[in-house]
């Protein structure tokens, strides 16, 4: 691949481009961890791009705004135009992300308490994962039917219909 022999001679797009086939599975197999190790190699020889794409993979792939911010500050210190243009939208994007962790947070939190099940060693991947699988898969059950009826073009008042169709009661959540 004409990436691989650009990365073999140190050329930094060399391995951005190949971190962008792996990351989008073009040509290669889908690869994120590889993505990530091309990119921060192409971020280590100063290629503003690699910054760029490791602050948005670590925004809307991994949920991390640290990871996320430190990427595109670094991309913003180099001179990448297109993340100071979008740097307004971008903290605001991070921002959302916290807010939507913090309920993800909270409500994790009433869940294990109200199981007996906390975990807090867990991080909150991992605990939402395991919240998922044991402590309630009946709400899991009942999110994959509802989902399911909400696709149904044909479904007439959807949500009625699929807490009718599953007995399940929203209330006590």
């Amino acid at each position: 691949m004409w990436y691989e022999r650009a990365l073999s001679h140190g050329c930094s797009g060399g391995s951005n481009n190949l971190a962008m086939l792996y990351a989008s599975g073009w040509g290669v197999p889908r690869d994120h961890h590889r993505a990530v190790q091309y990119w921060k190699l192409s971020a280590s020889q100063e290629n503003v791009l690699a910054m760029e794409s490791l602050a948005l993979y670590y925004l809307n792939n991994e949920k991390d705004p640290i990871q996320a911010r430190e990427w595109h500050s670094r991309a913003i210190e180099h001179g990448n135009l297109n993340a100071k243009i979008n740097d307004a939208e971008f903290e605001e994007n991070c921002k959302r992300l916290e807010m939507e962790t913090a309920d993800m947070e909270k409500t994790l939190n009433e869940i294990e308490i109200r199981e007996g099940a906390h975990s807090s060693h867990h991080n909150l991947k991992e605990r939402t994962q395991i919240a998922k699988h044991s402590i309630c898969p009946d709400l899991l059950d009942f999110s994959a039917k509802l989902q399911k009826i909400l696709a149904d073009n044909h479904a007439q008042g959807s949500s009625a219909q699929a807490i009718k169709l599953y007995k399940f009661d929203p209330i006590a959540l």
